[in-house]
């Protein structure tokens, strides 16, 4: 028996940038409290965006508020929500902790 191959979800360019139809695939893994926007529990999400797609419209098209979000991190380095995202990056994003 074949298993049906899973898609993933496909992130379009917001309204008004200019649509590619070029799509890259991206890891995407949301930390701590904001784990409660991803689809799935606690696990890193496959995701296929359009080319050109920034990493805060990424974390705004799974509904993410930005004001929640304190760090993000690209393939390990802190980055930027304006980052353009590129094929294979993974992606992280934290809110701010508190302890002691």
């Amino acid at each position: 028996m074949s298993r049906a191959k899973a898609t993933r979800p496909r992130i379009l360019r917001a309204a008004g940038n200019e649509a590619t139809g070029r799509f890259v695939s991206v890891t995407l893994s949301l930390y701590a409290s904001l784990g409660r926007f991803a689809p799935g529990p606690g696990q890193p999400m496959a995701v296929e965006v359009e080319e050109g797609l920034t990493l805060g419209e990424l974390l705004q098209a799974f509904r993410v508020p930005l004001e929640e979000v304190k760090l993000v991190f690209v393939n390990h380095r802190a980055t930027v929500l304006e980052r353009v995202l590129a094929e294979g990056d993974r992606v992280g994003a934290f809110p701010p902790v508190a302890g002691g």
